[in-house]
Order: C-alpha cells, then structure tokens, then sequence
C-alpha cells in the first residue's frame, strides 16, 4: 500500500467534460506550419486564425514526399471542433481529420 508523503499535497483532480464535438467541412487558408511534435498548424477560416492539429496521415505523407504547399494556400477540410470544460476553463480544441482538396493561394480579380 502506498503511503502519502507527509507535506506533500496530492496531486489535483482534473475533470474534462465535452460541451461539444462536431466535424464540418471548413475550407481554411494555411498561415504556418510546425512538423515537429503534434502538427499544429496555424490557420485561417475567413474569420479568425486559430491552431489546429494536424491528423490526416495520408496528406502529410504526401507533403513528406515532397508536395509542395506554402503559407497561403487552401484547404478543404474536415474539421474537428472539441469544446471542453476543464477545472472551471472552457477550452476548444481544433483537429484536421481529412484534407478533400489542396488549392493555391486565393487571388484577387486583376482588373
């Protein structure tokens, strides 16, 4: 049987309800991009920029092969919405499931 440490606390429970969890199809414009750790790219929905996770496996073995993409360019997308509560803290959390298409960046009409 294990035994507590006299003057140390324990540690905090930590509880995380799911207020919610949907999936949308979302087309998102790249910001920037970090392959190291859990793919958290910065992106941007028309309205605001936010992180979001990289999952889809498939697209990020063809950008390890060599496809090219870059700030600017656009997604279609699944896209993940997780919102939770989290000791008293809402927190949102977005995940790339699958990326549909891969366009290049928007262009303004030349006129």
């Amino acid at each position: 049987m294990a035994t507590k440490s006299p003057g140390v606390p324990a540690p905090p429970v930590i509880t995380e309800d799911v207020v919610s969890d949907f999936t949308s199809r979302k087309m998102l414009l790249i910001e920037s991009v970090t392959f190291r750790d859990q793919y958290k790219w910065r992106v941007h929905d028309g309205q605001s920029a936010f992180f979001t996770a990289m999952d889809d496996v498939d697209f990020l073995a063809k950008v390890n092969a060599g496809e090219r993409f870059g700030k600017g360019d656009v997604l279609v997308v699944d896209l993940q919405h997780i919102q939770t509560v989290s000791n008293g803290t809402l927190r949102t959390e977005f995940r790339i499931l699958k990326v549909h298409e891969h366009r290049a960046p928007l262009q303004t009409a030349l006129i």
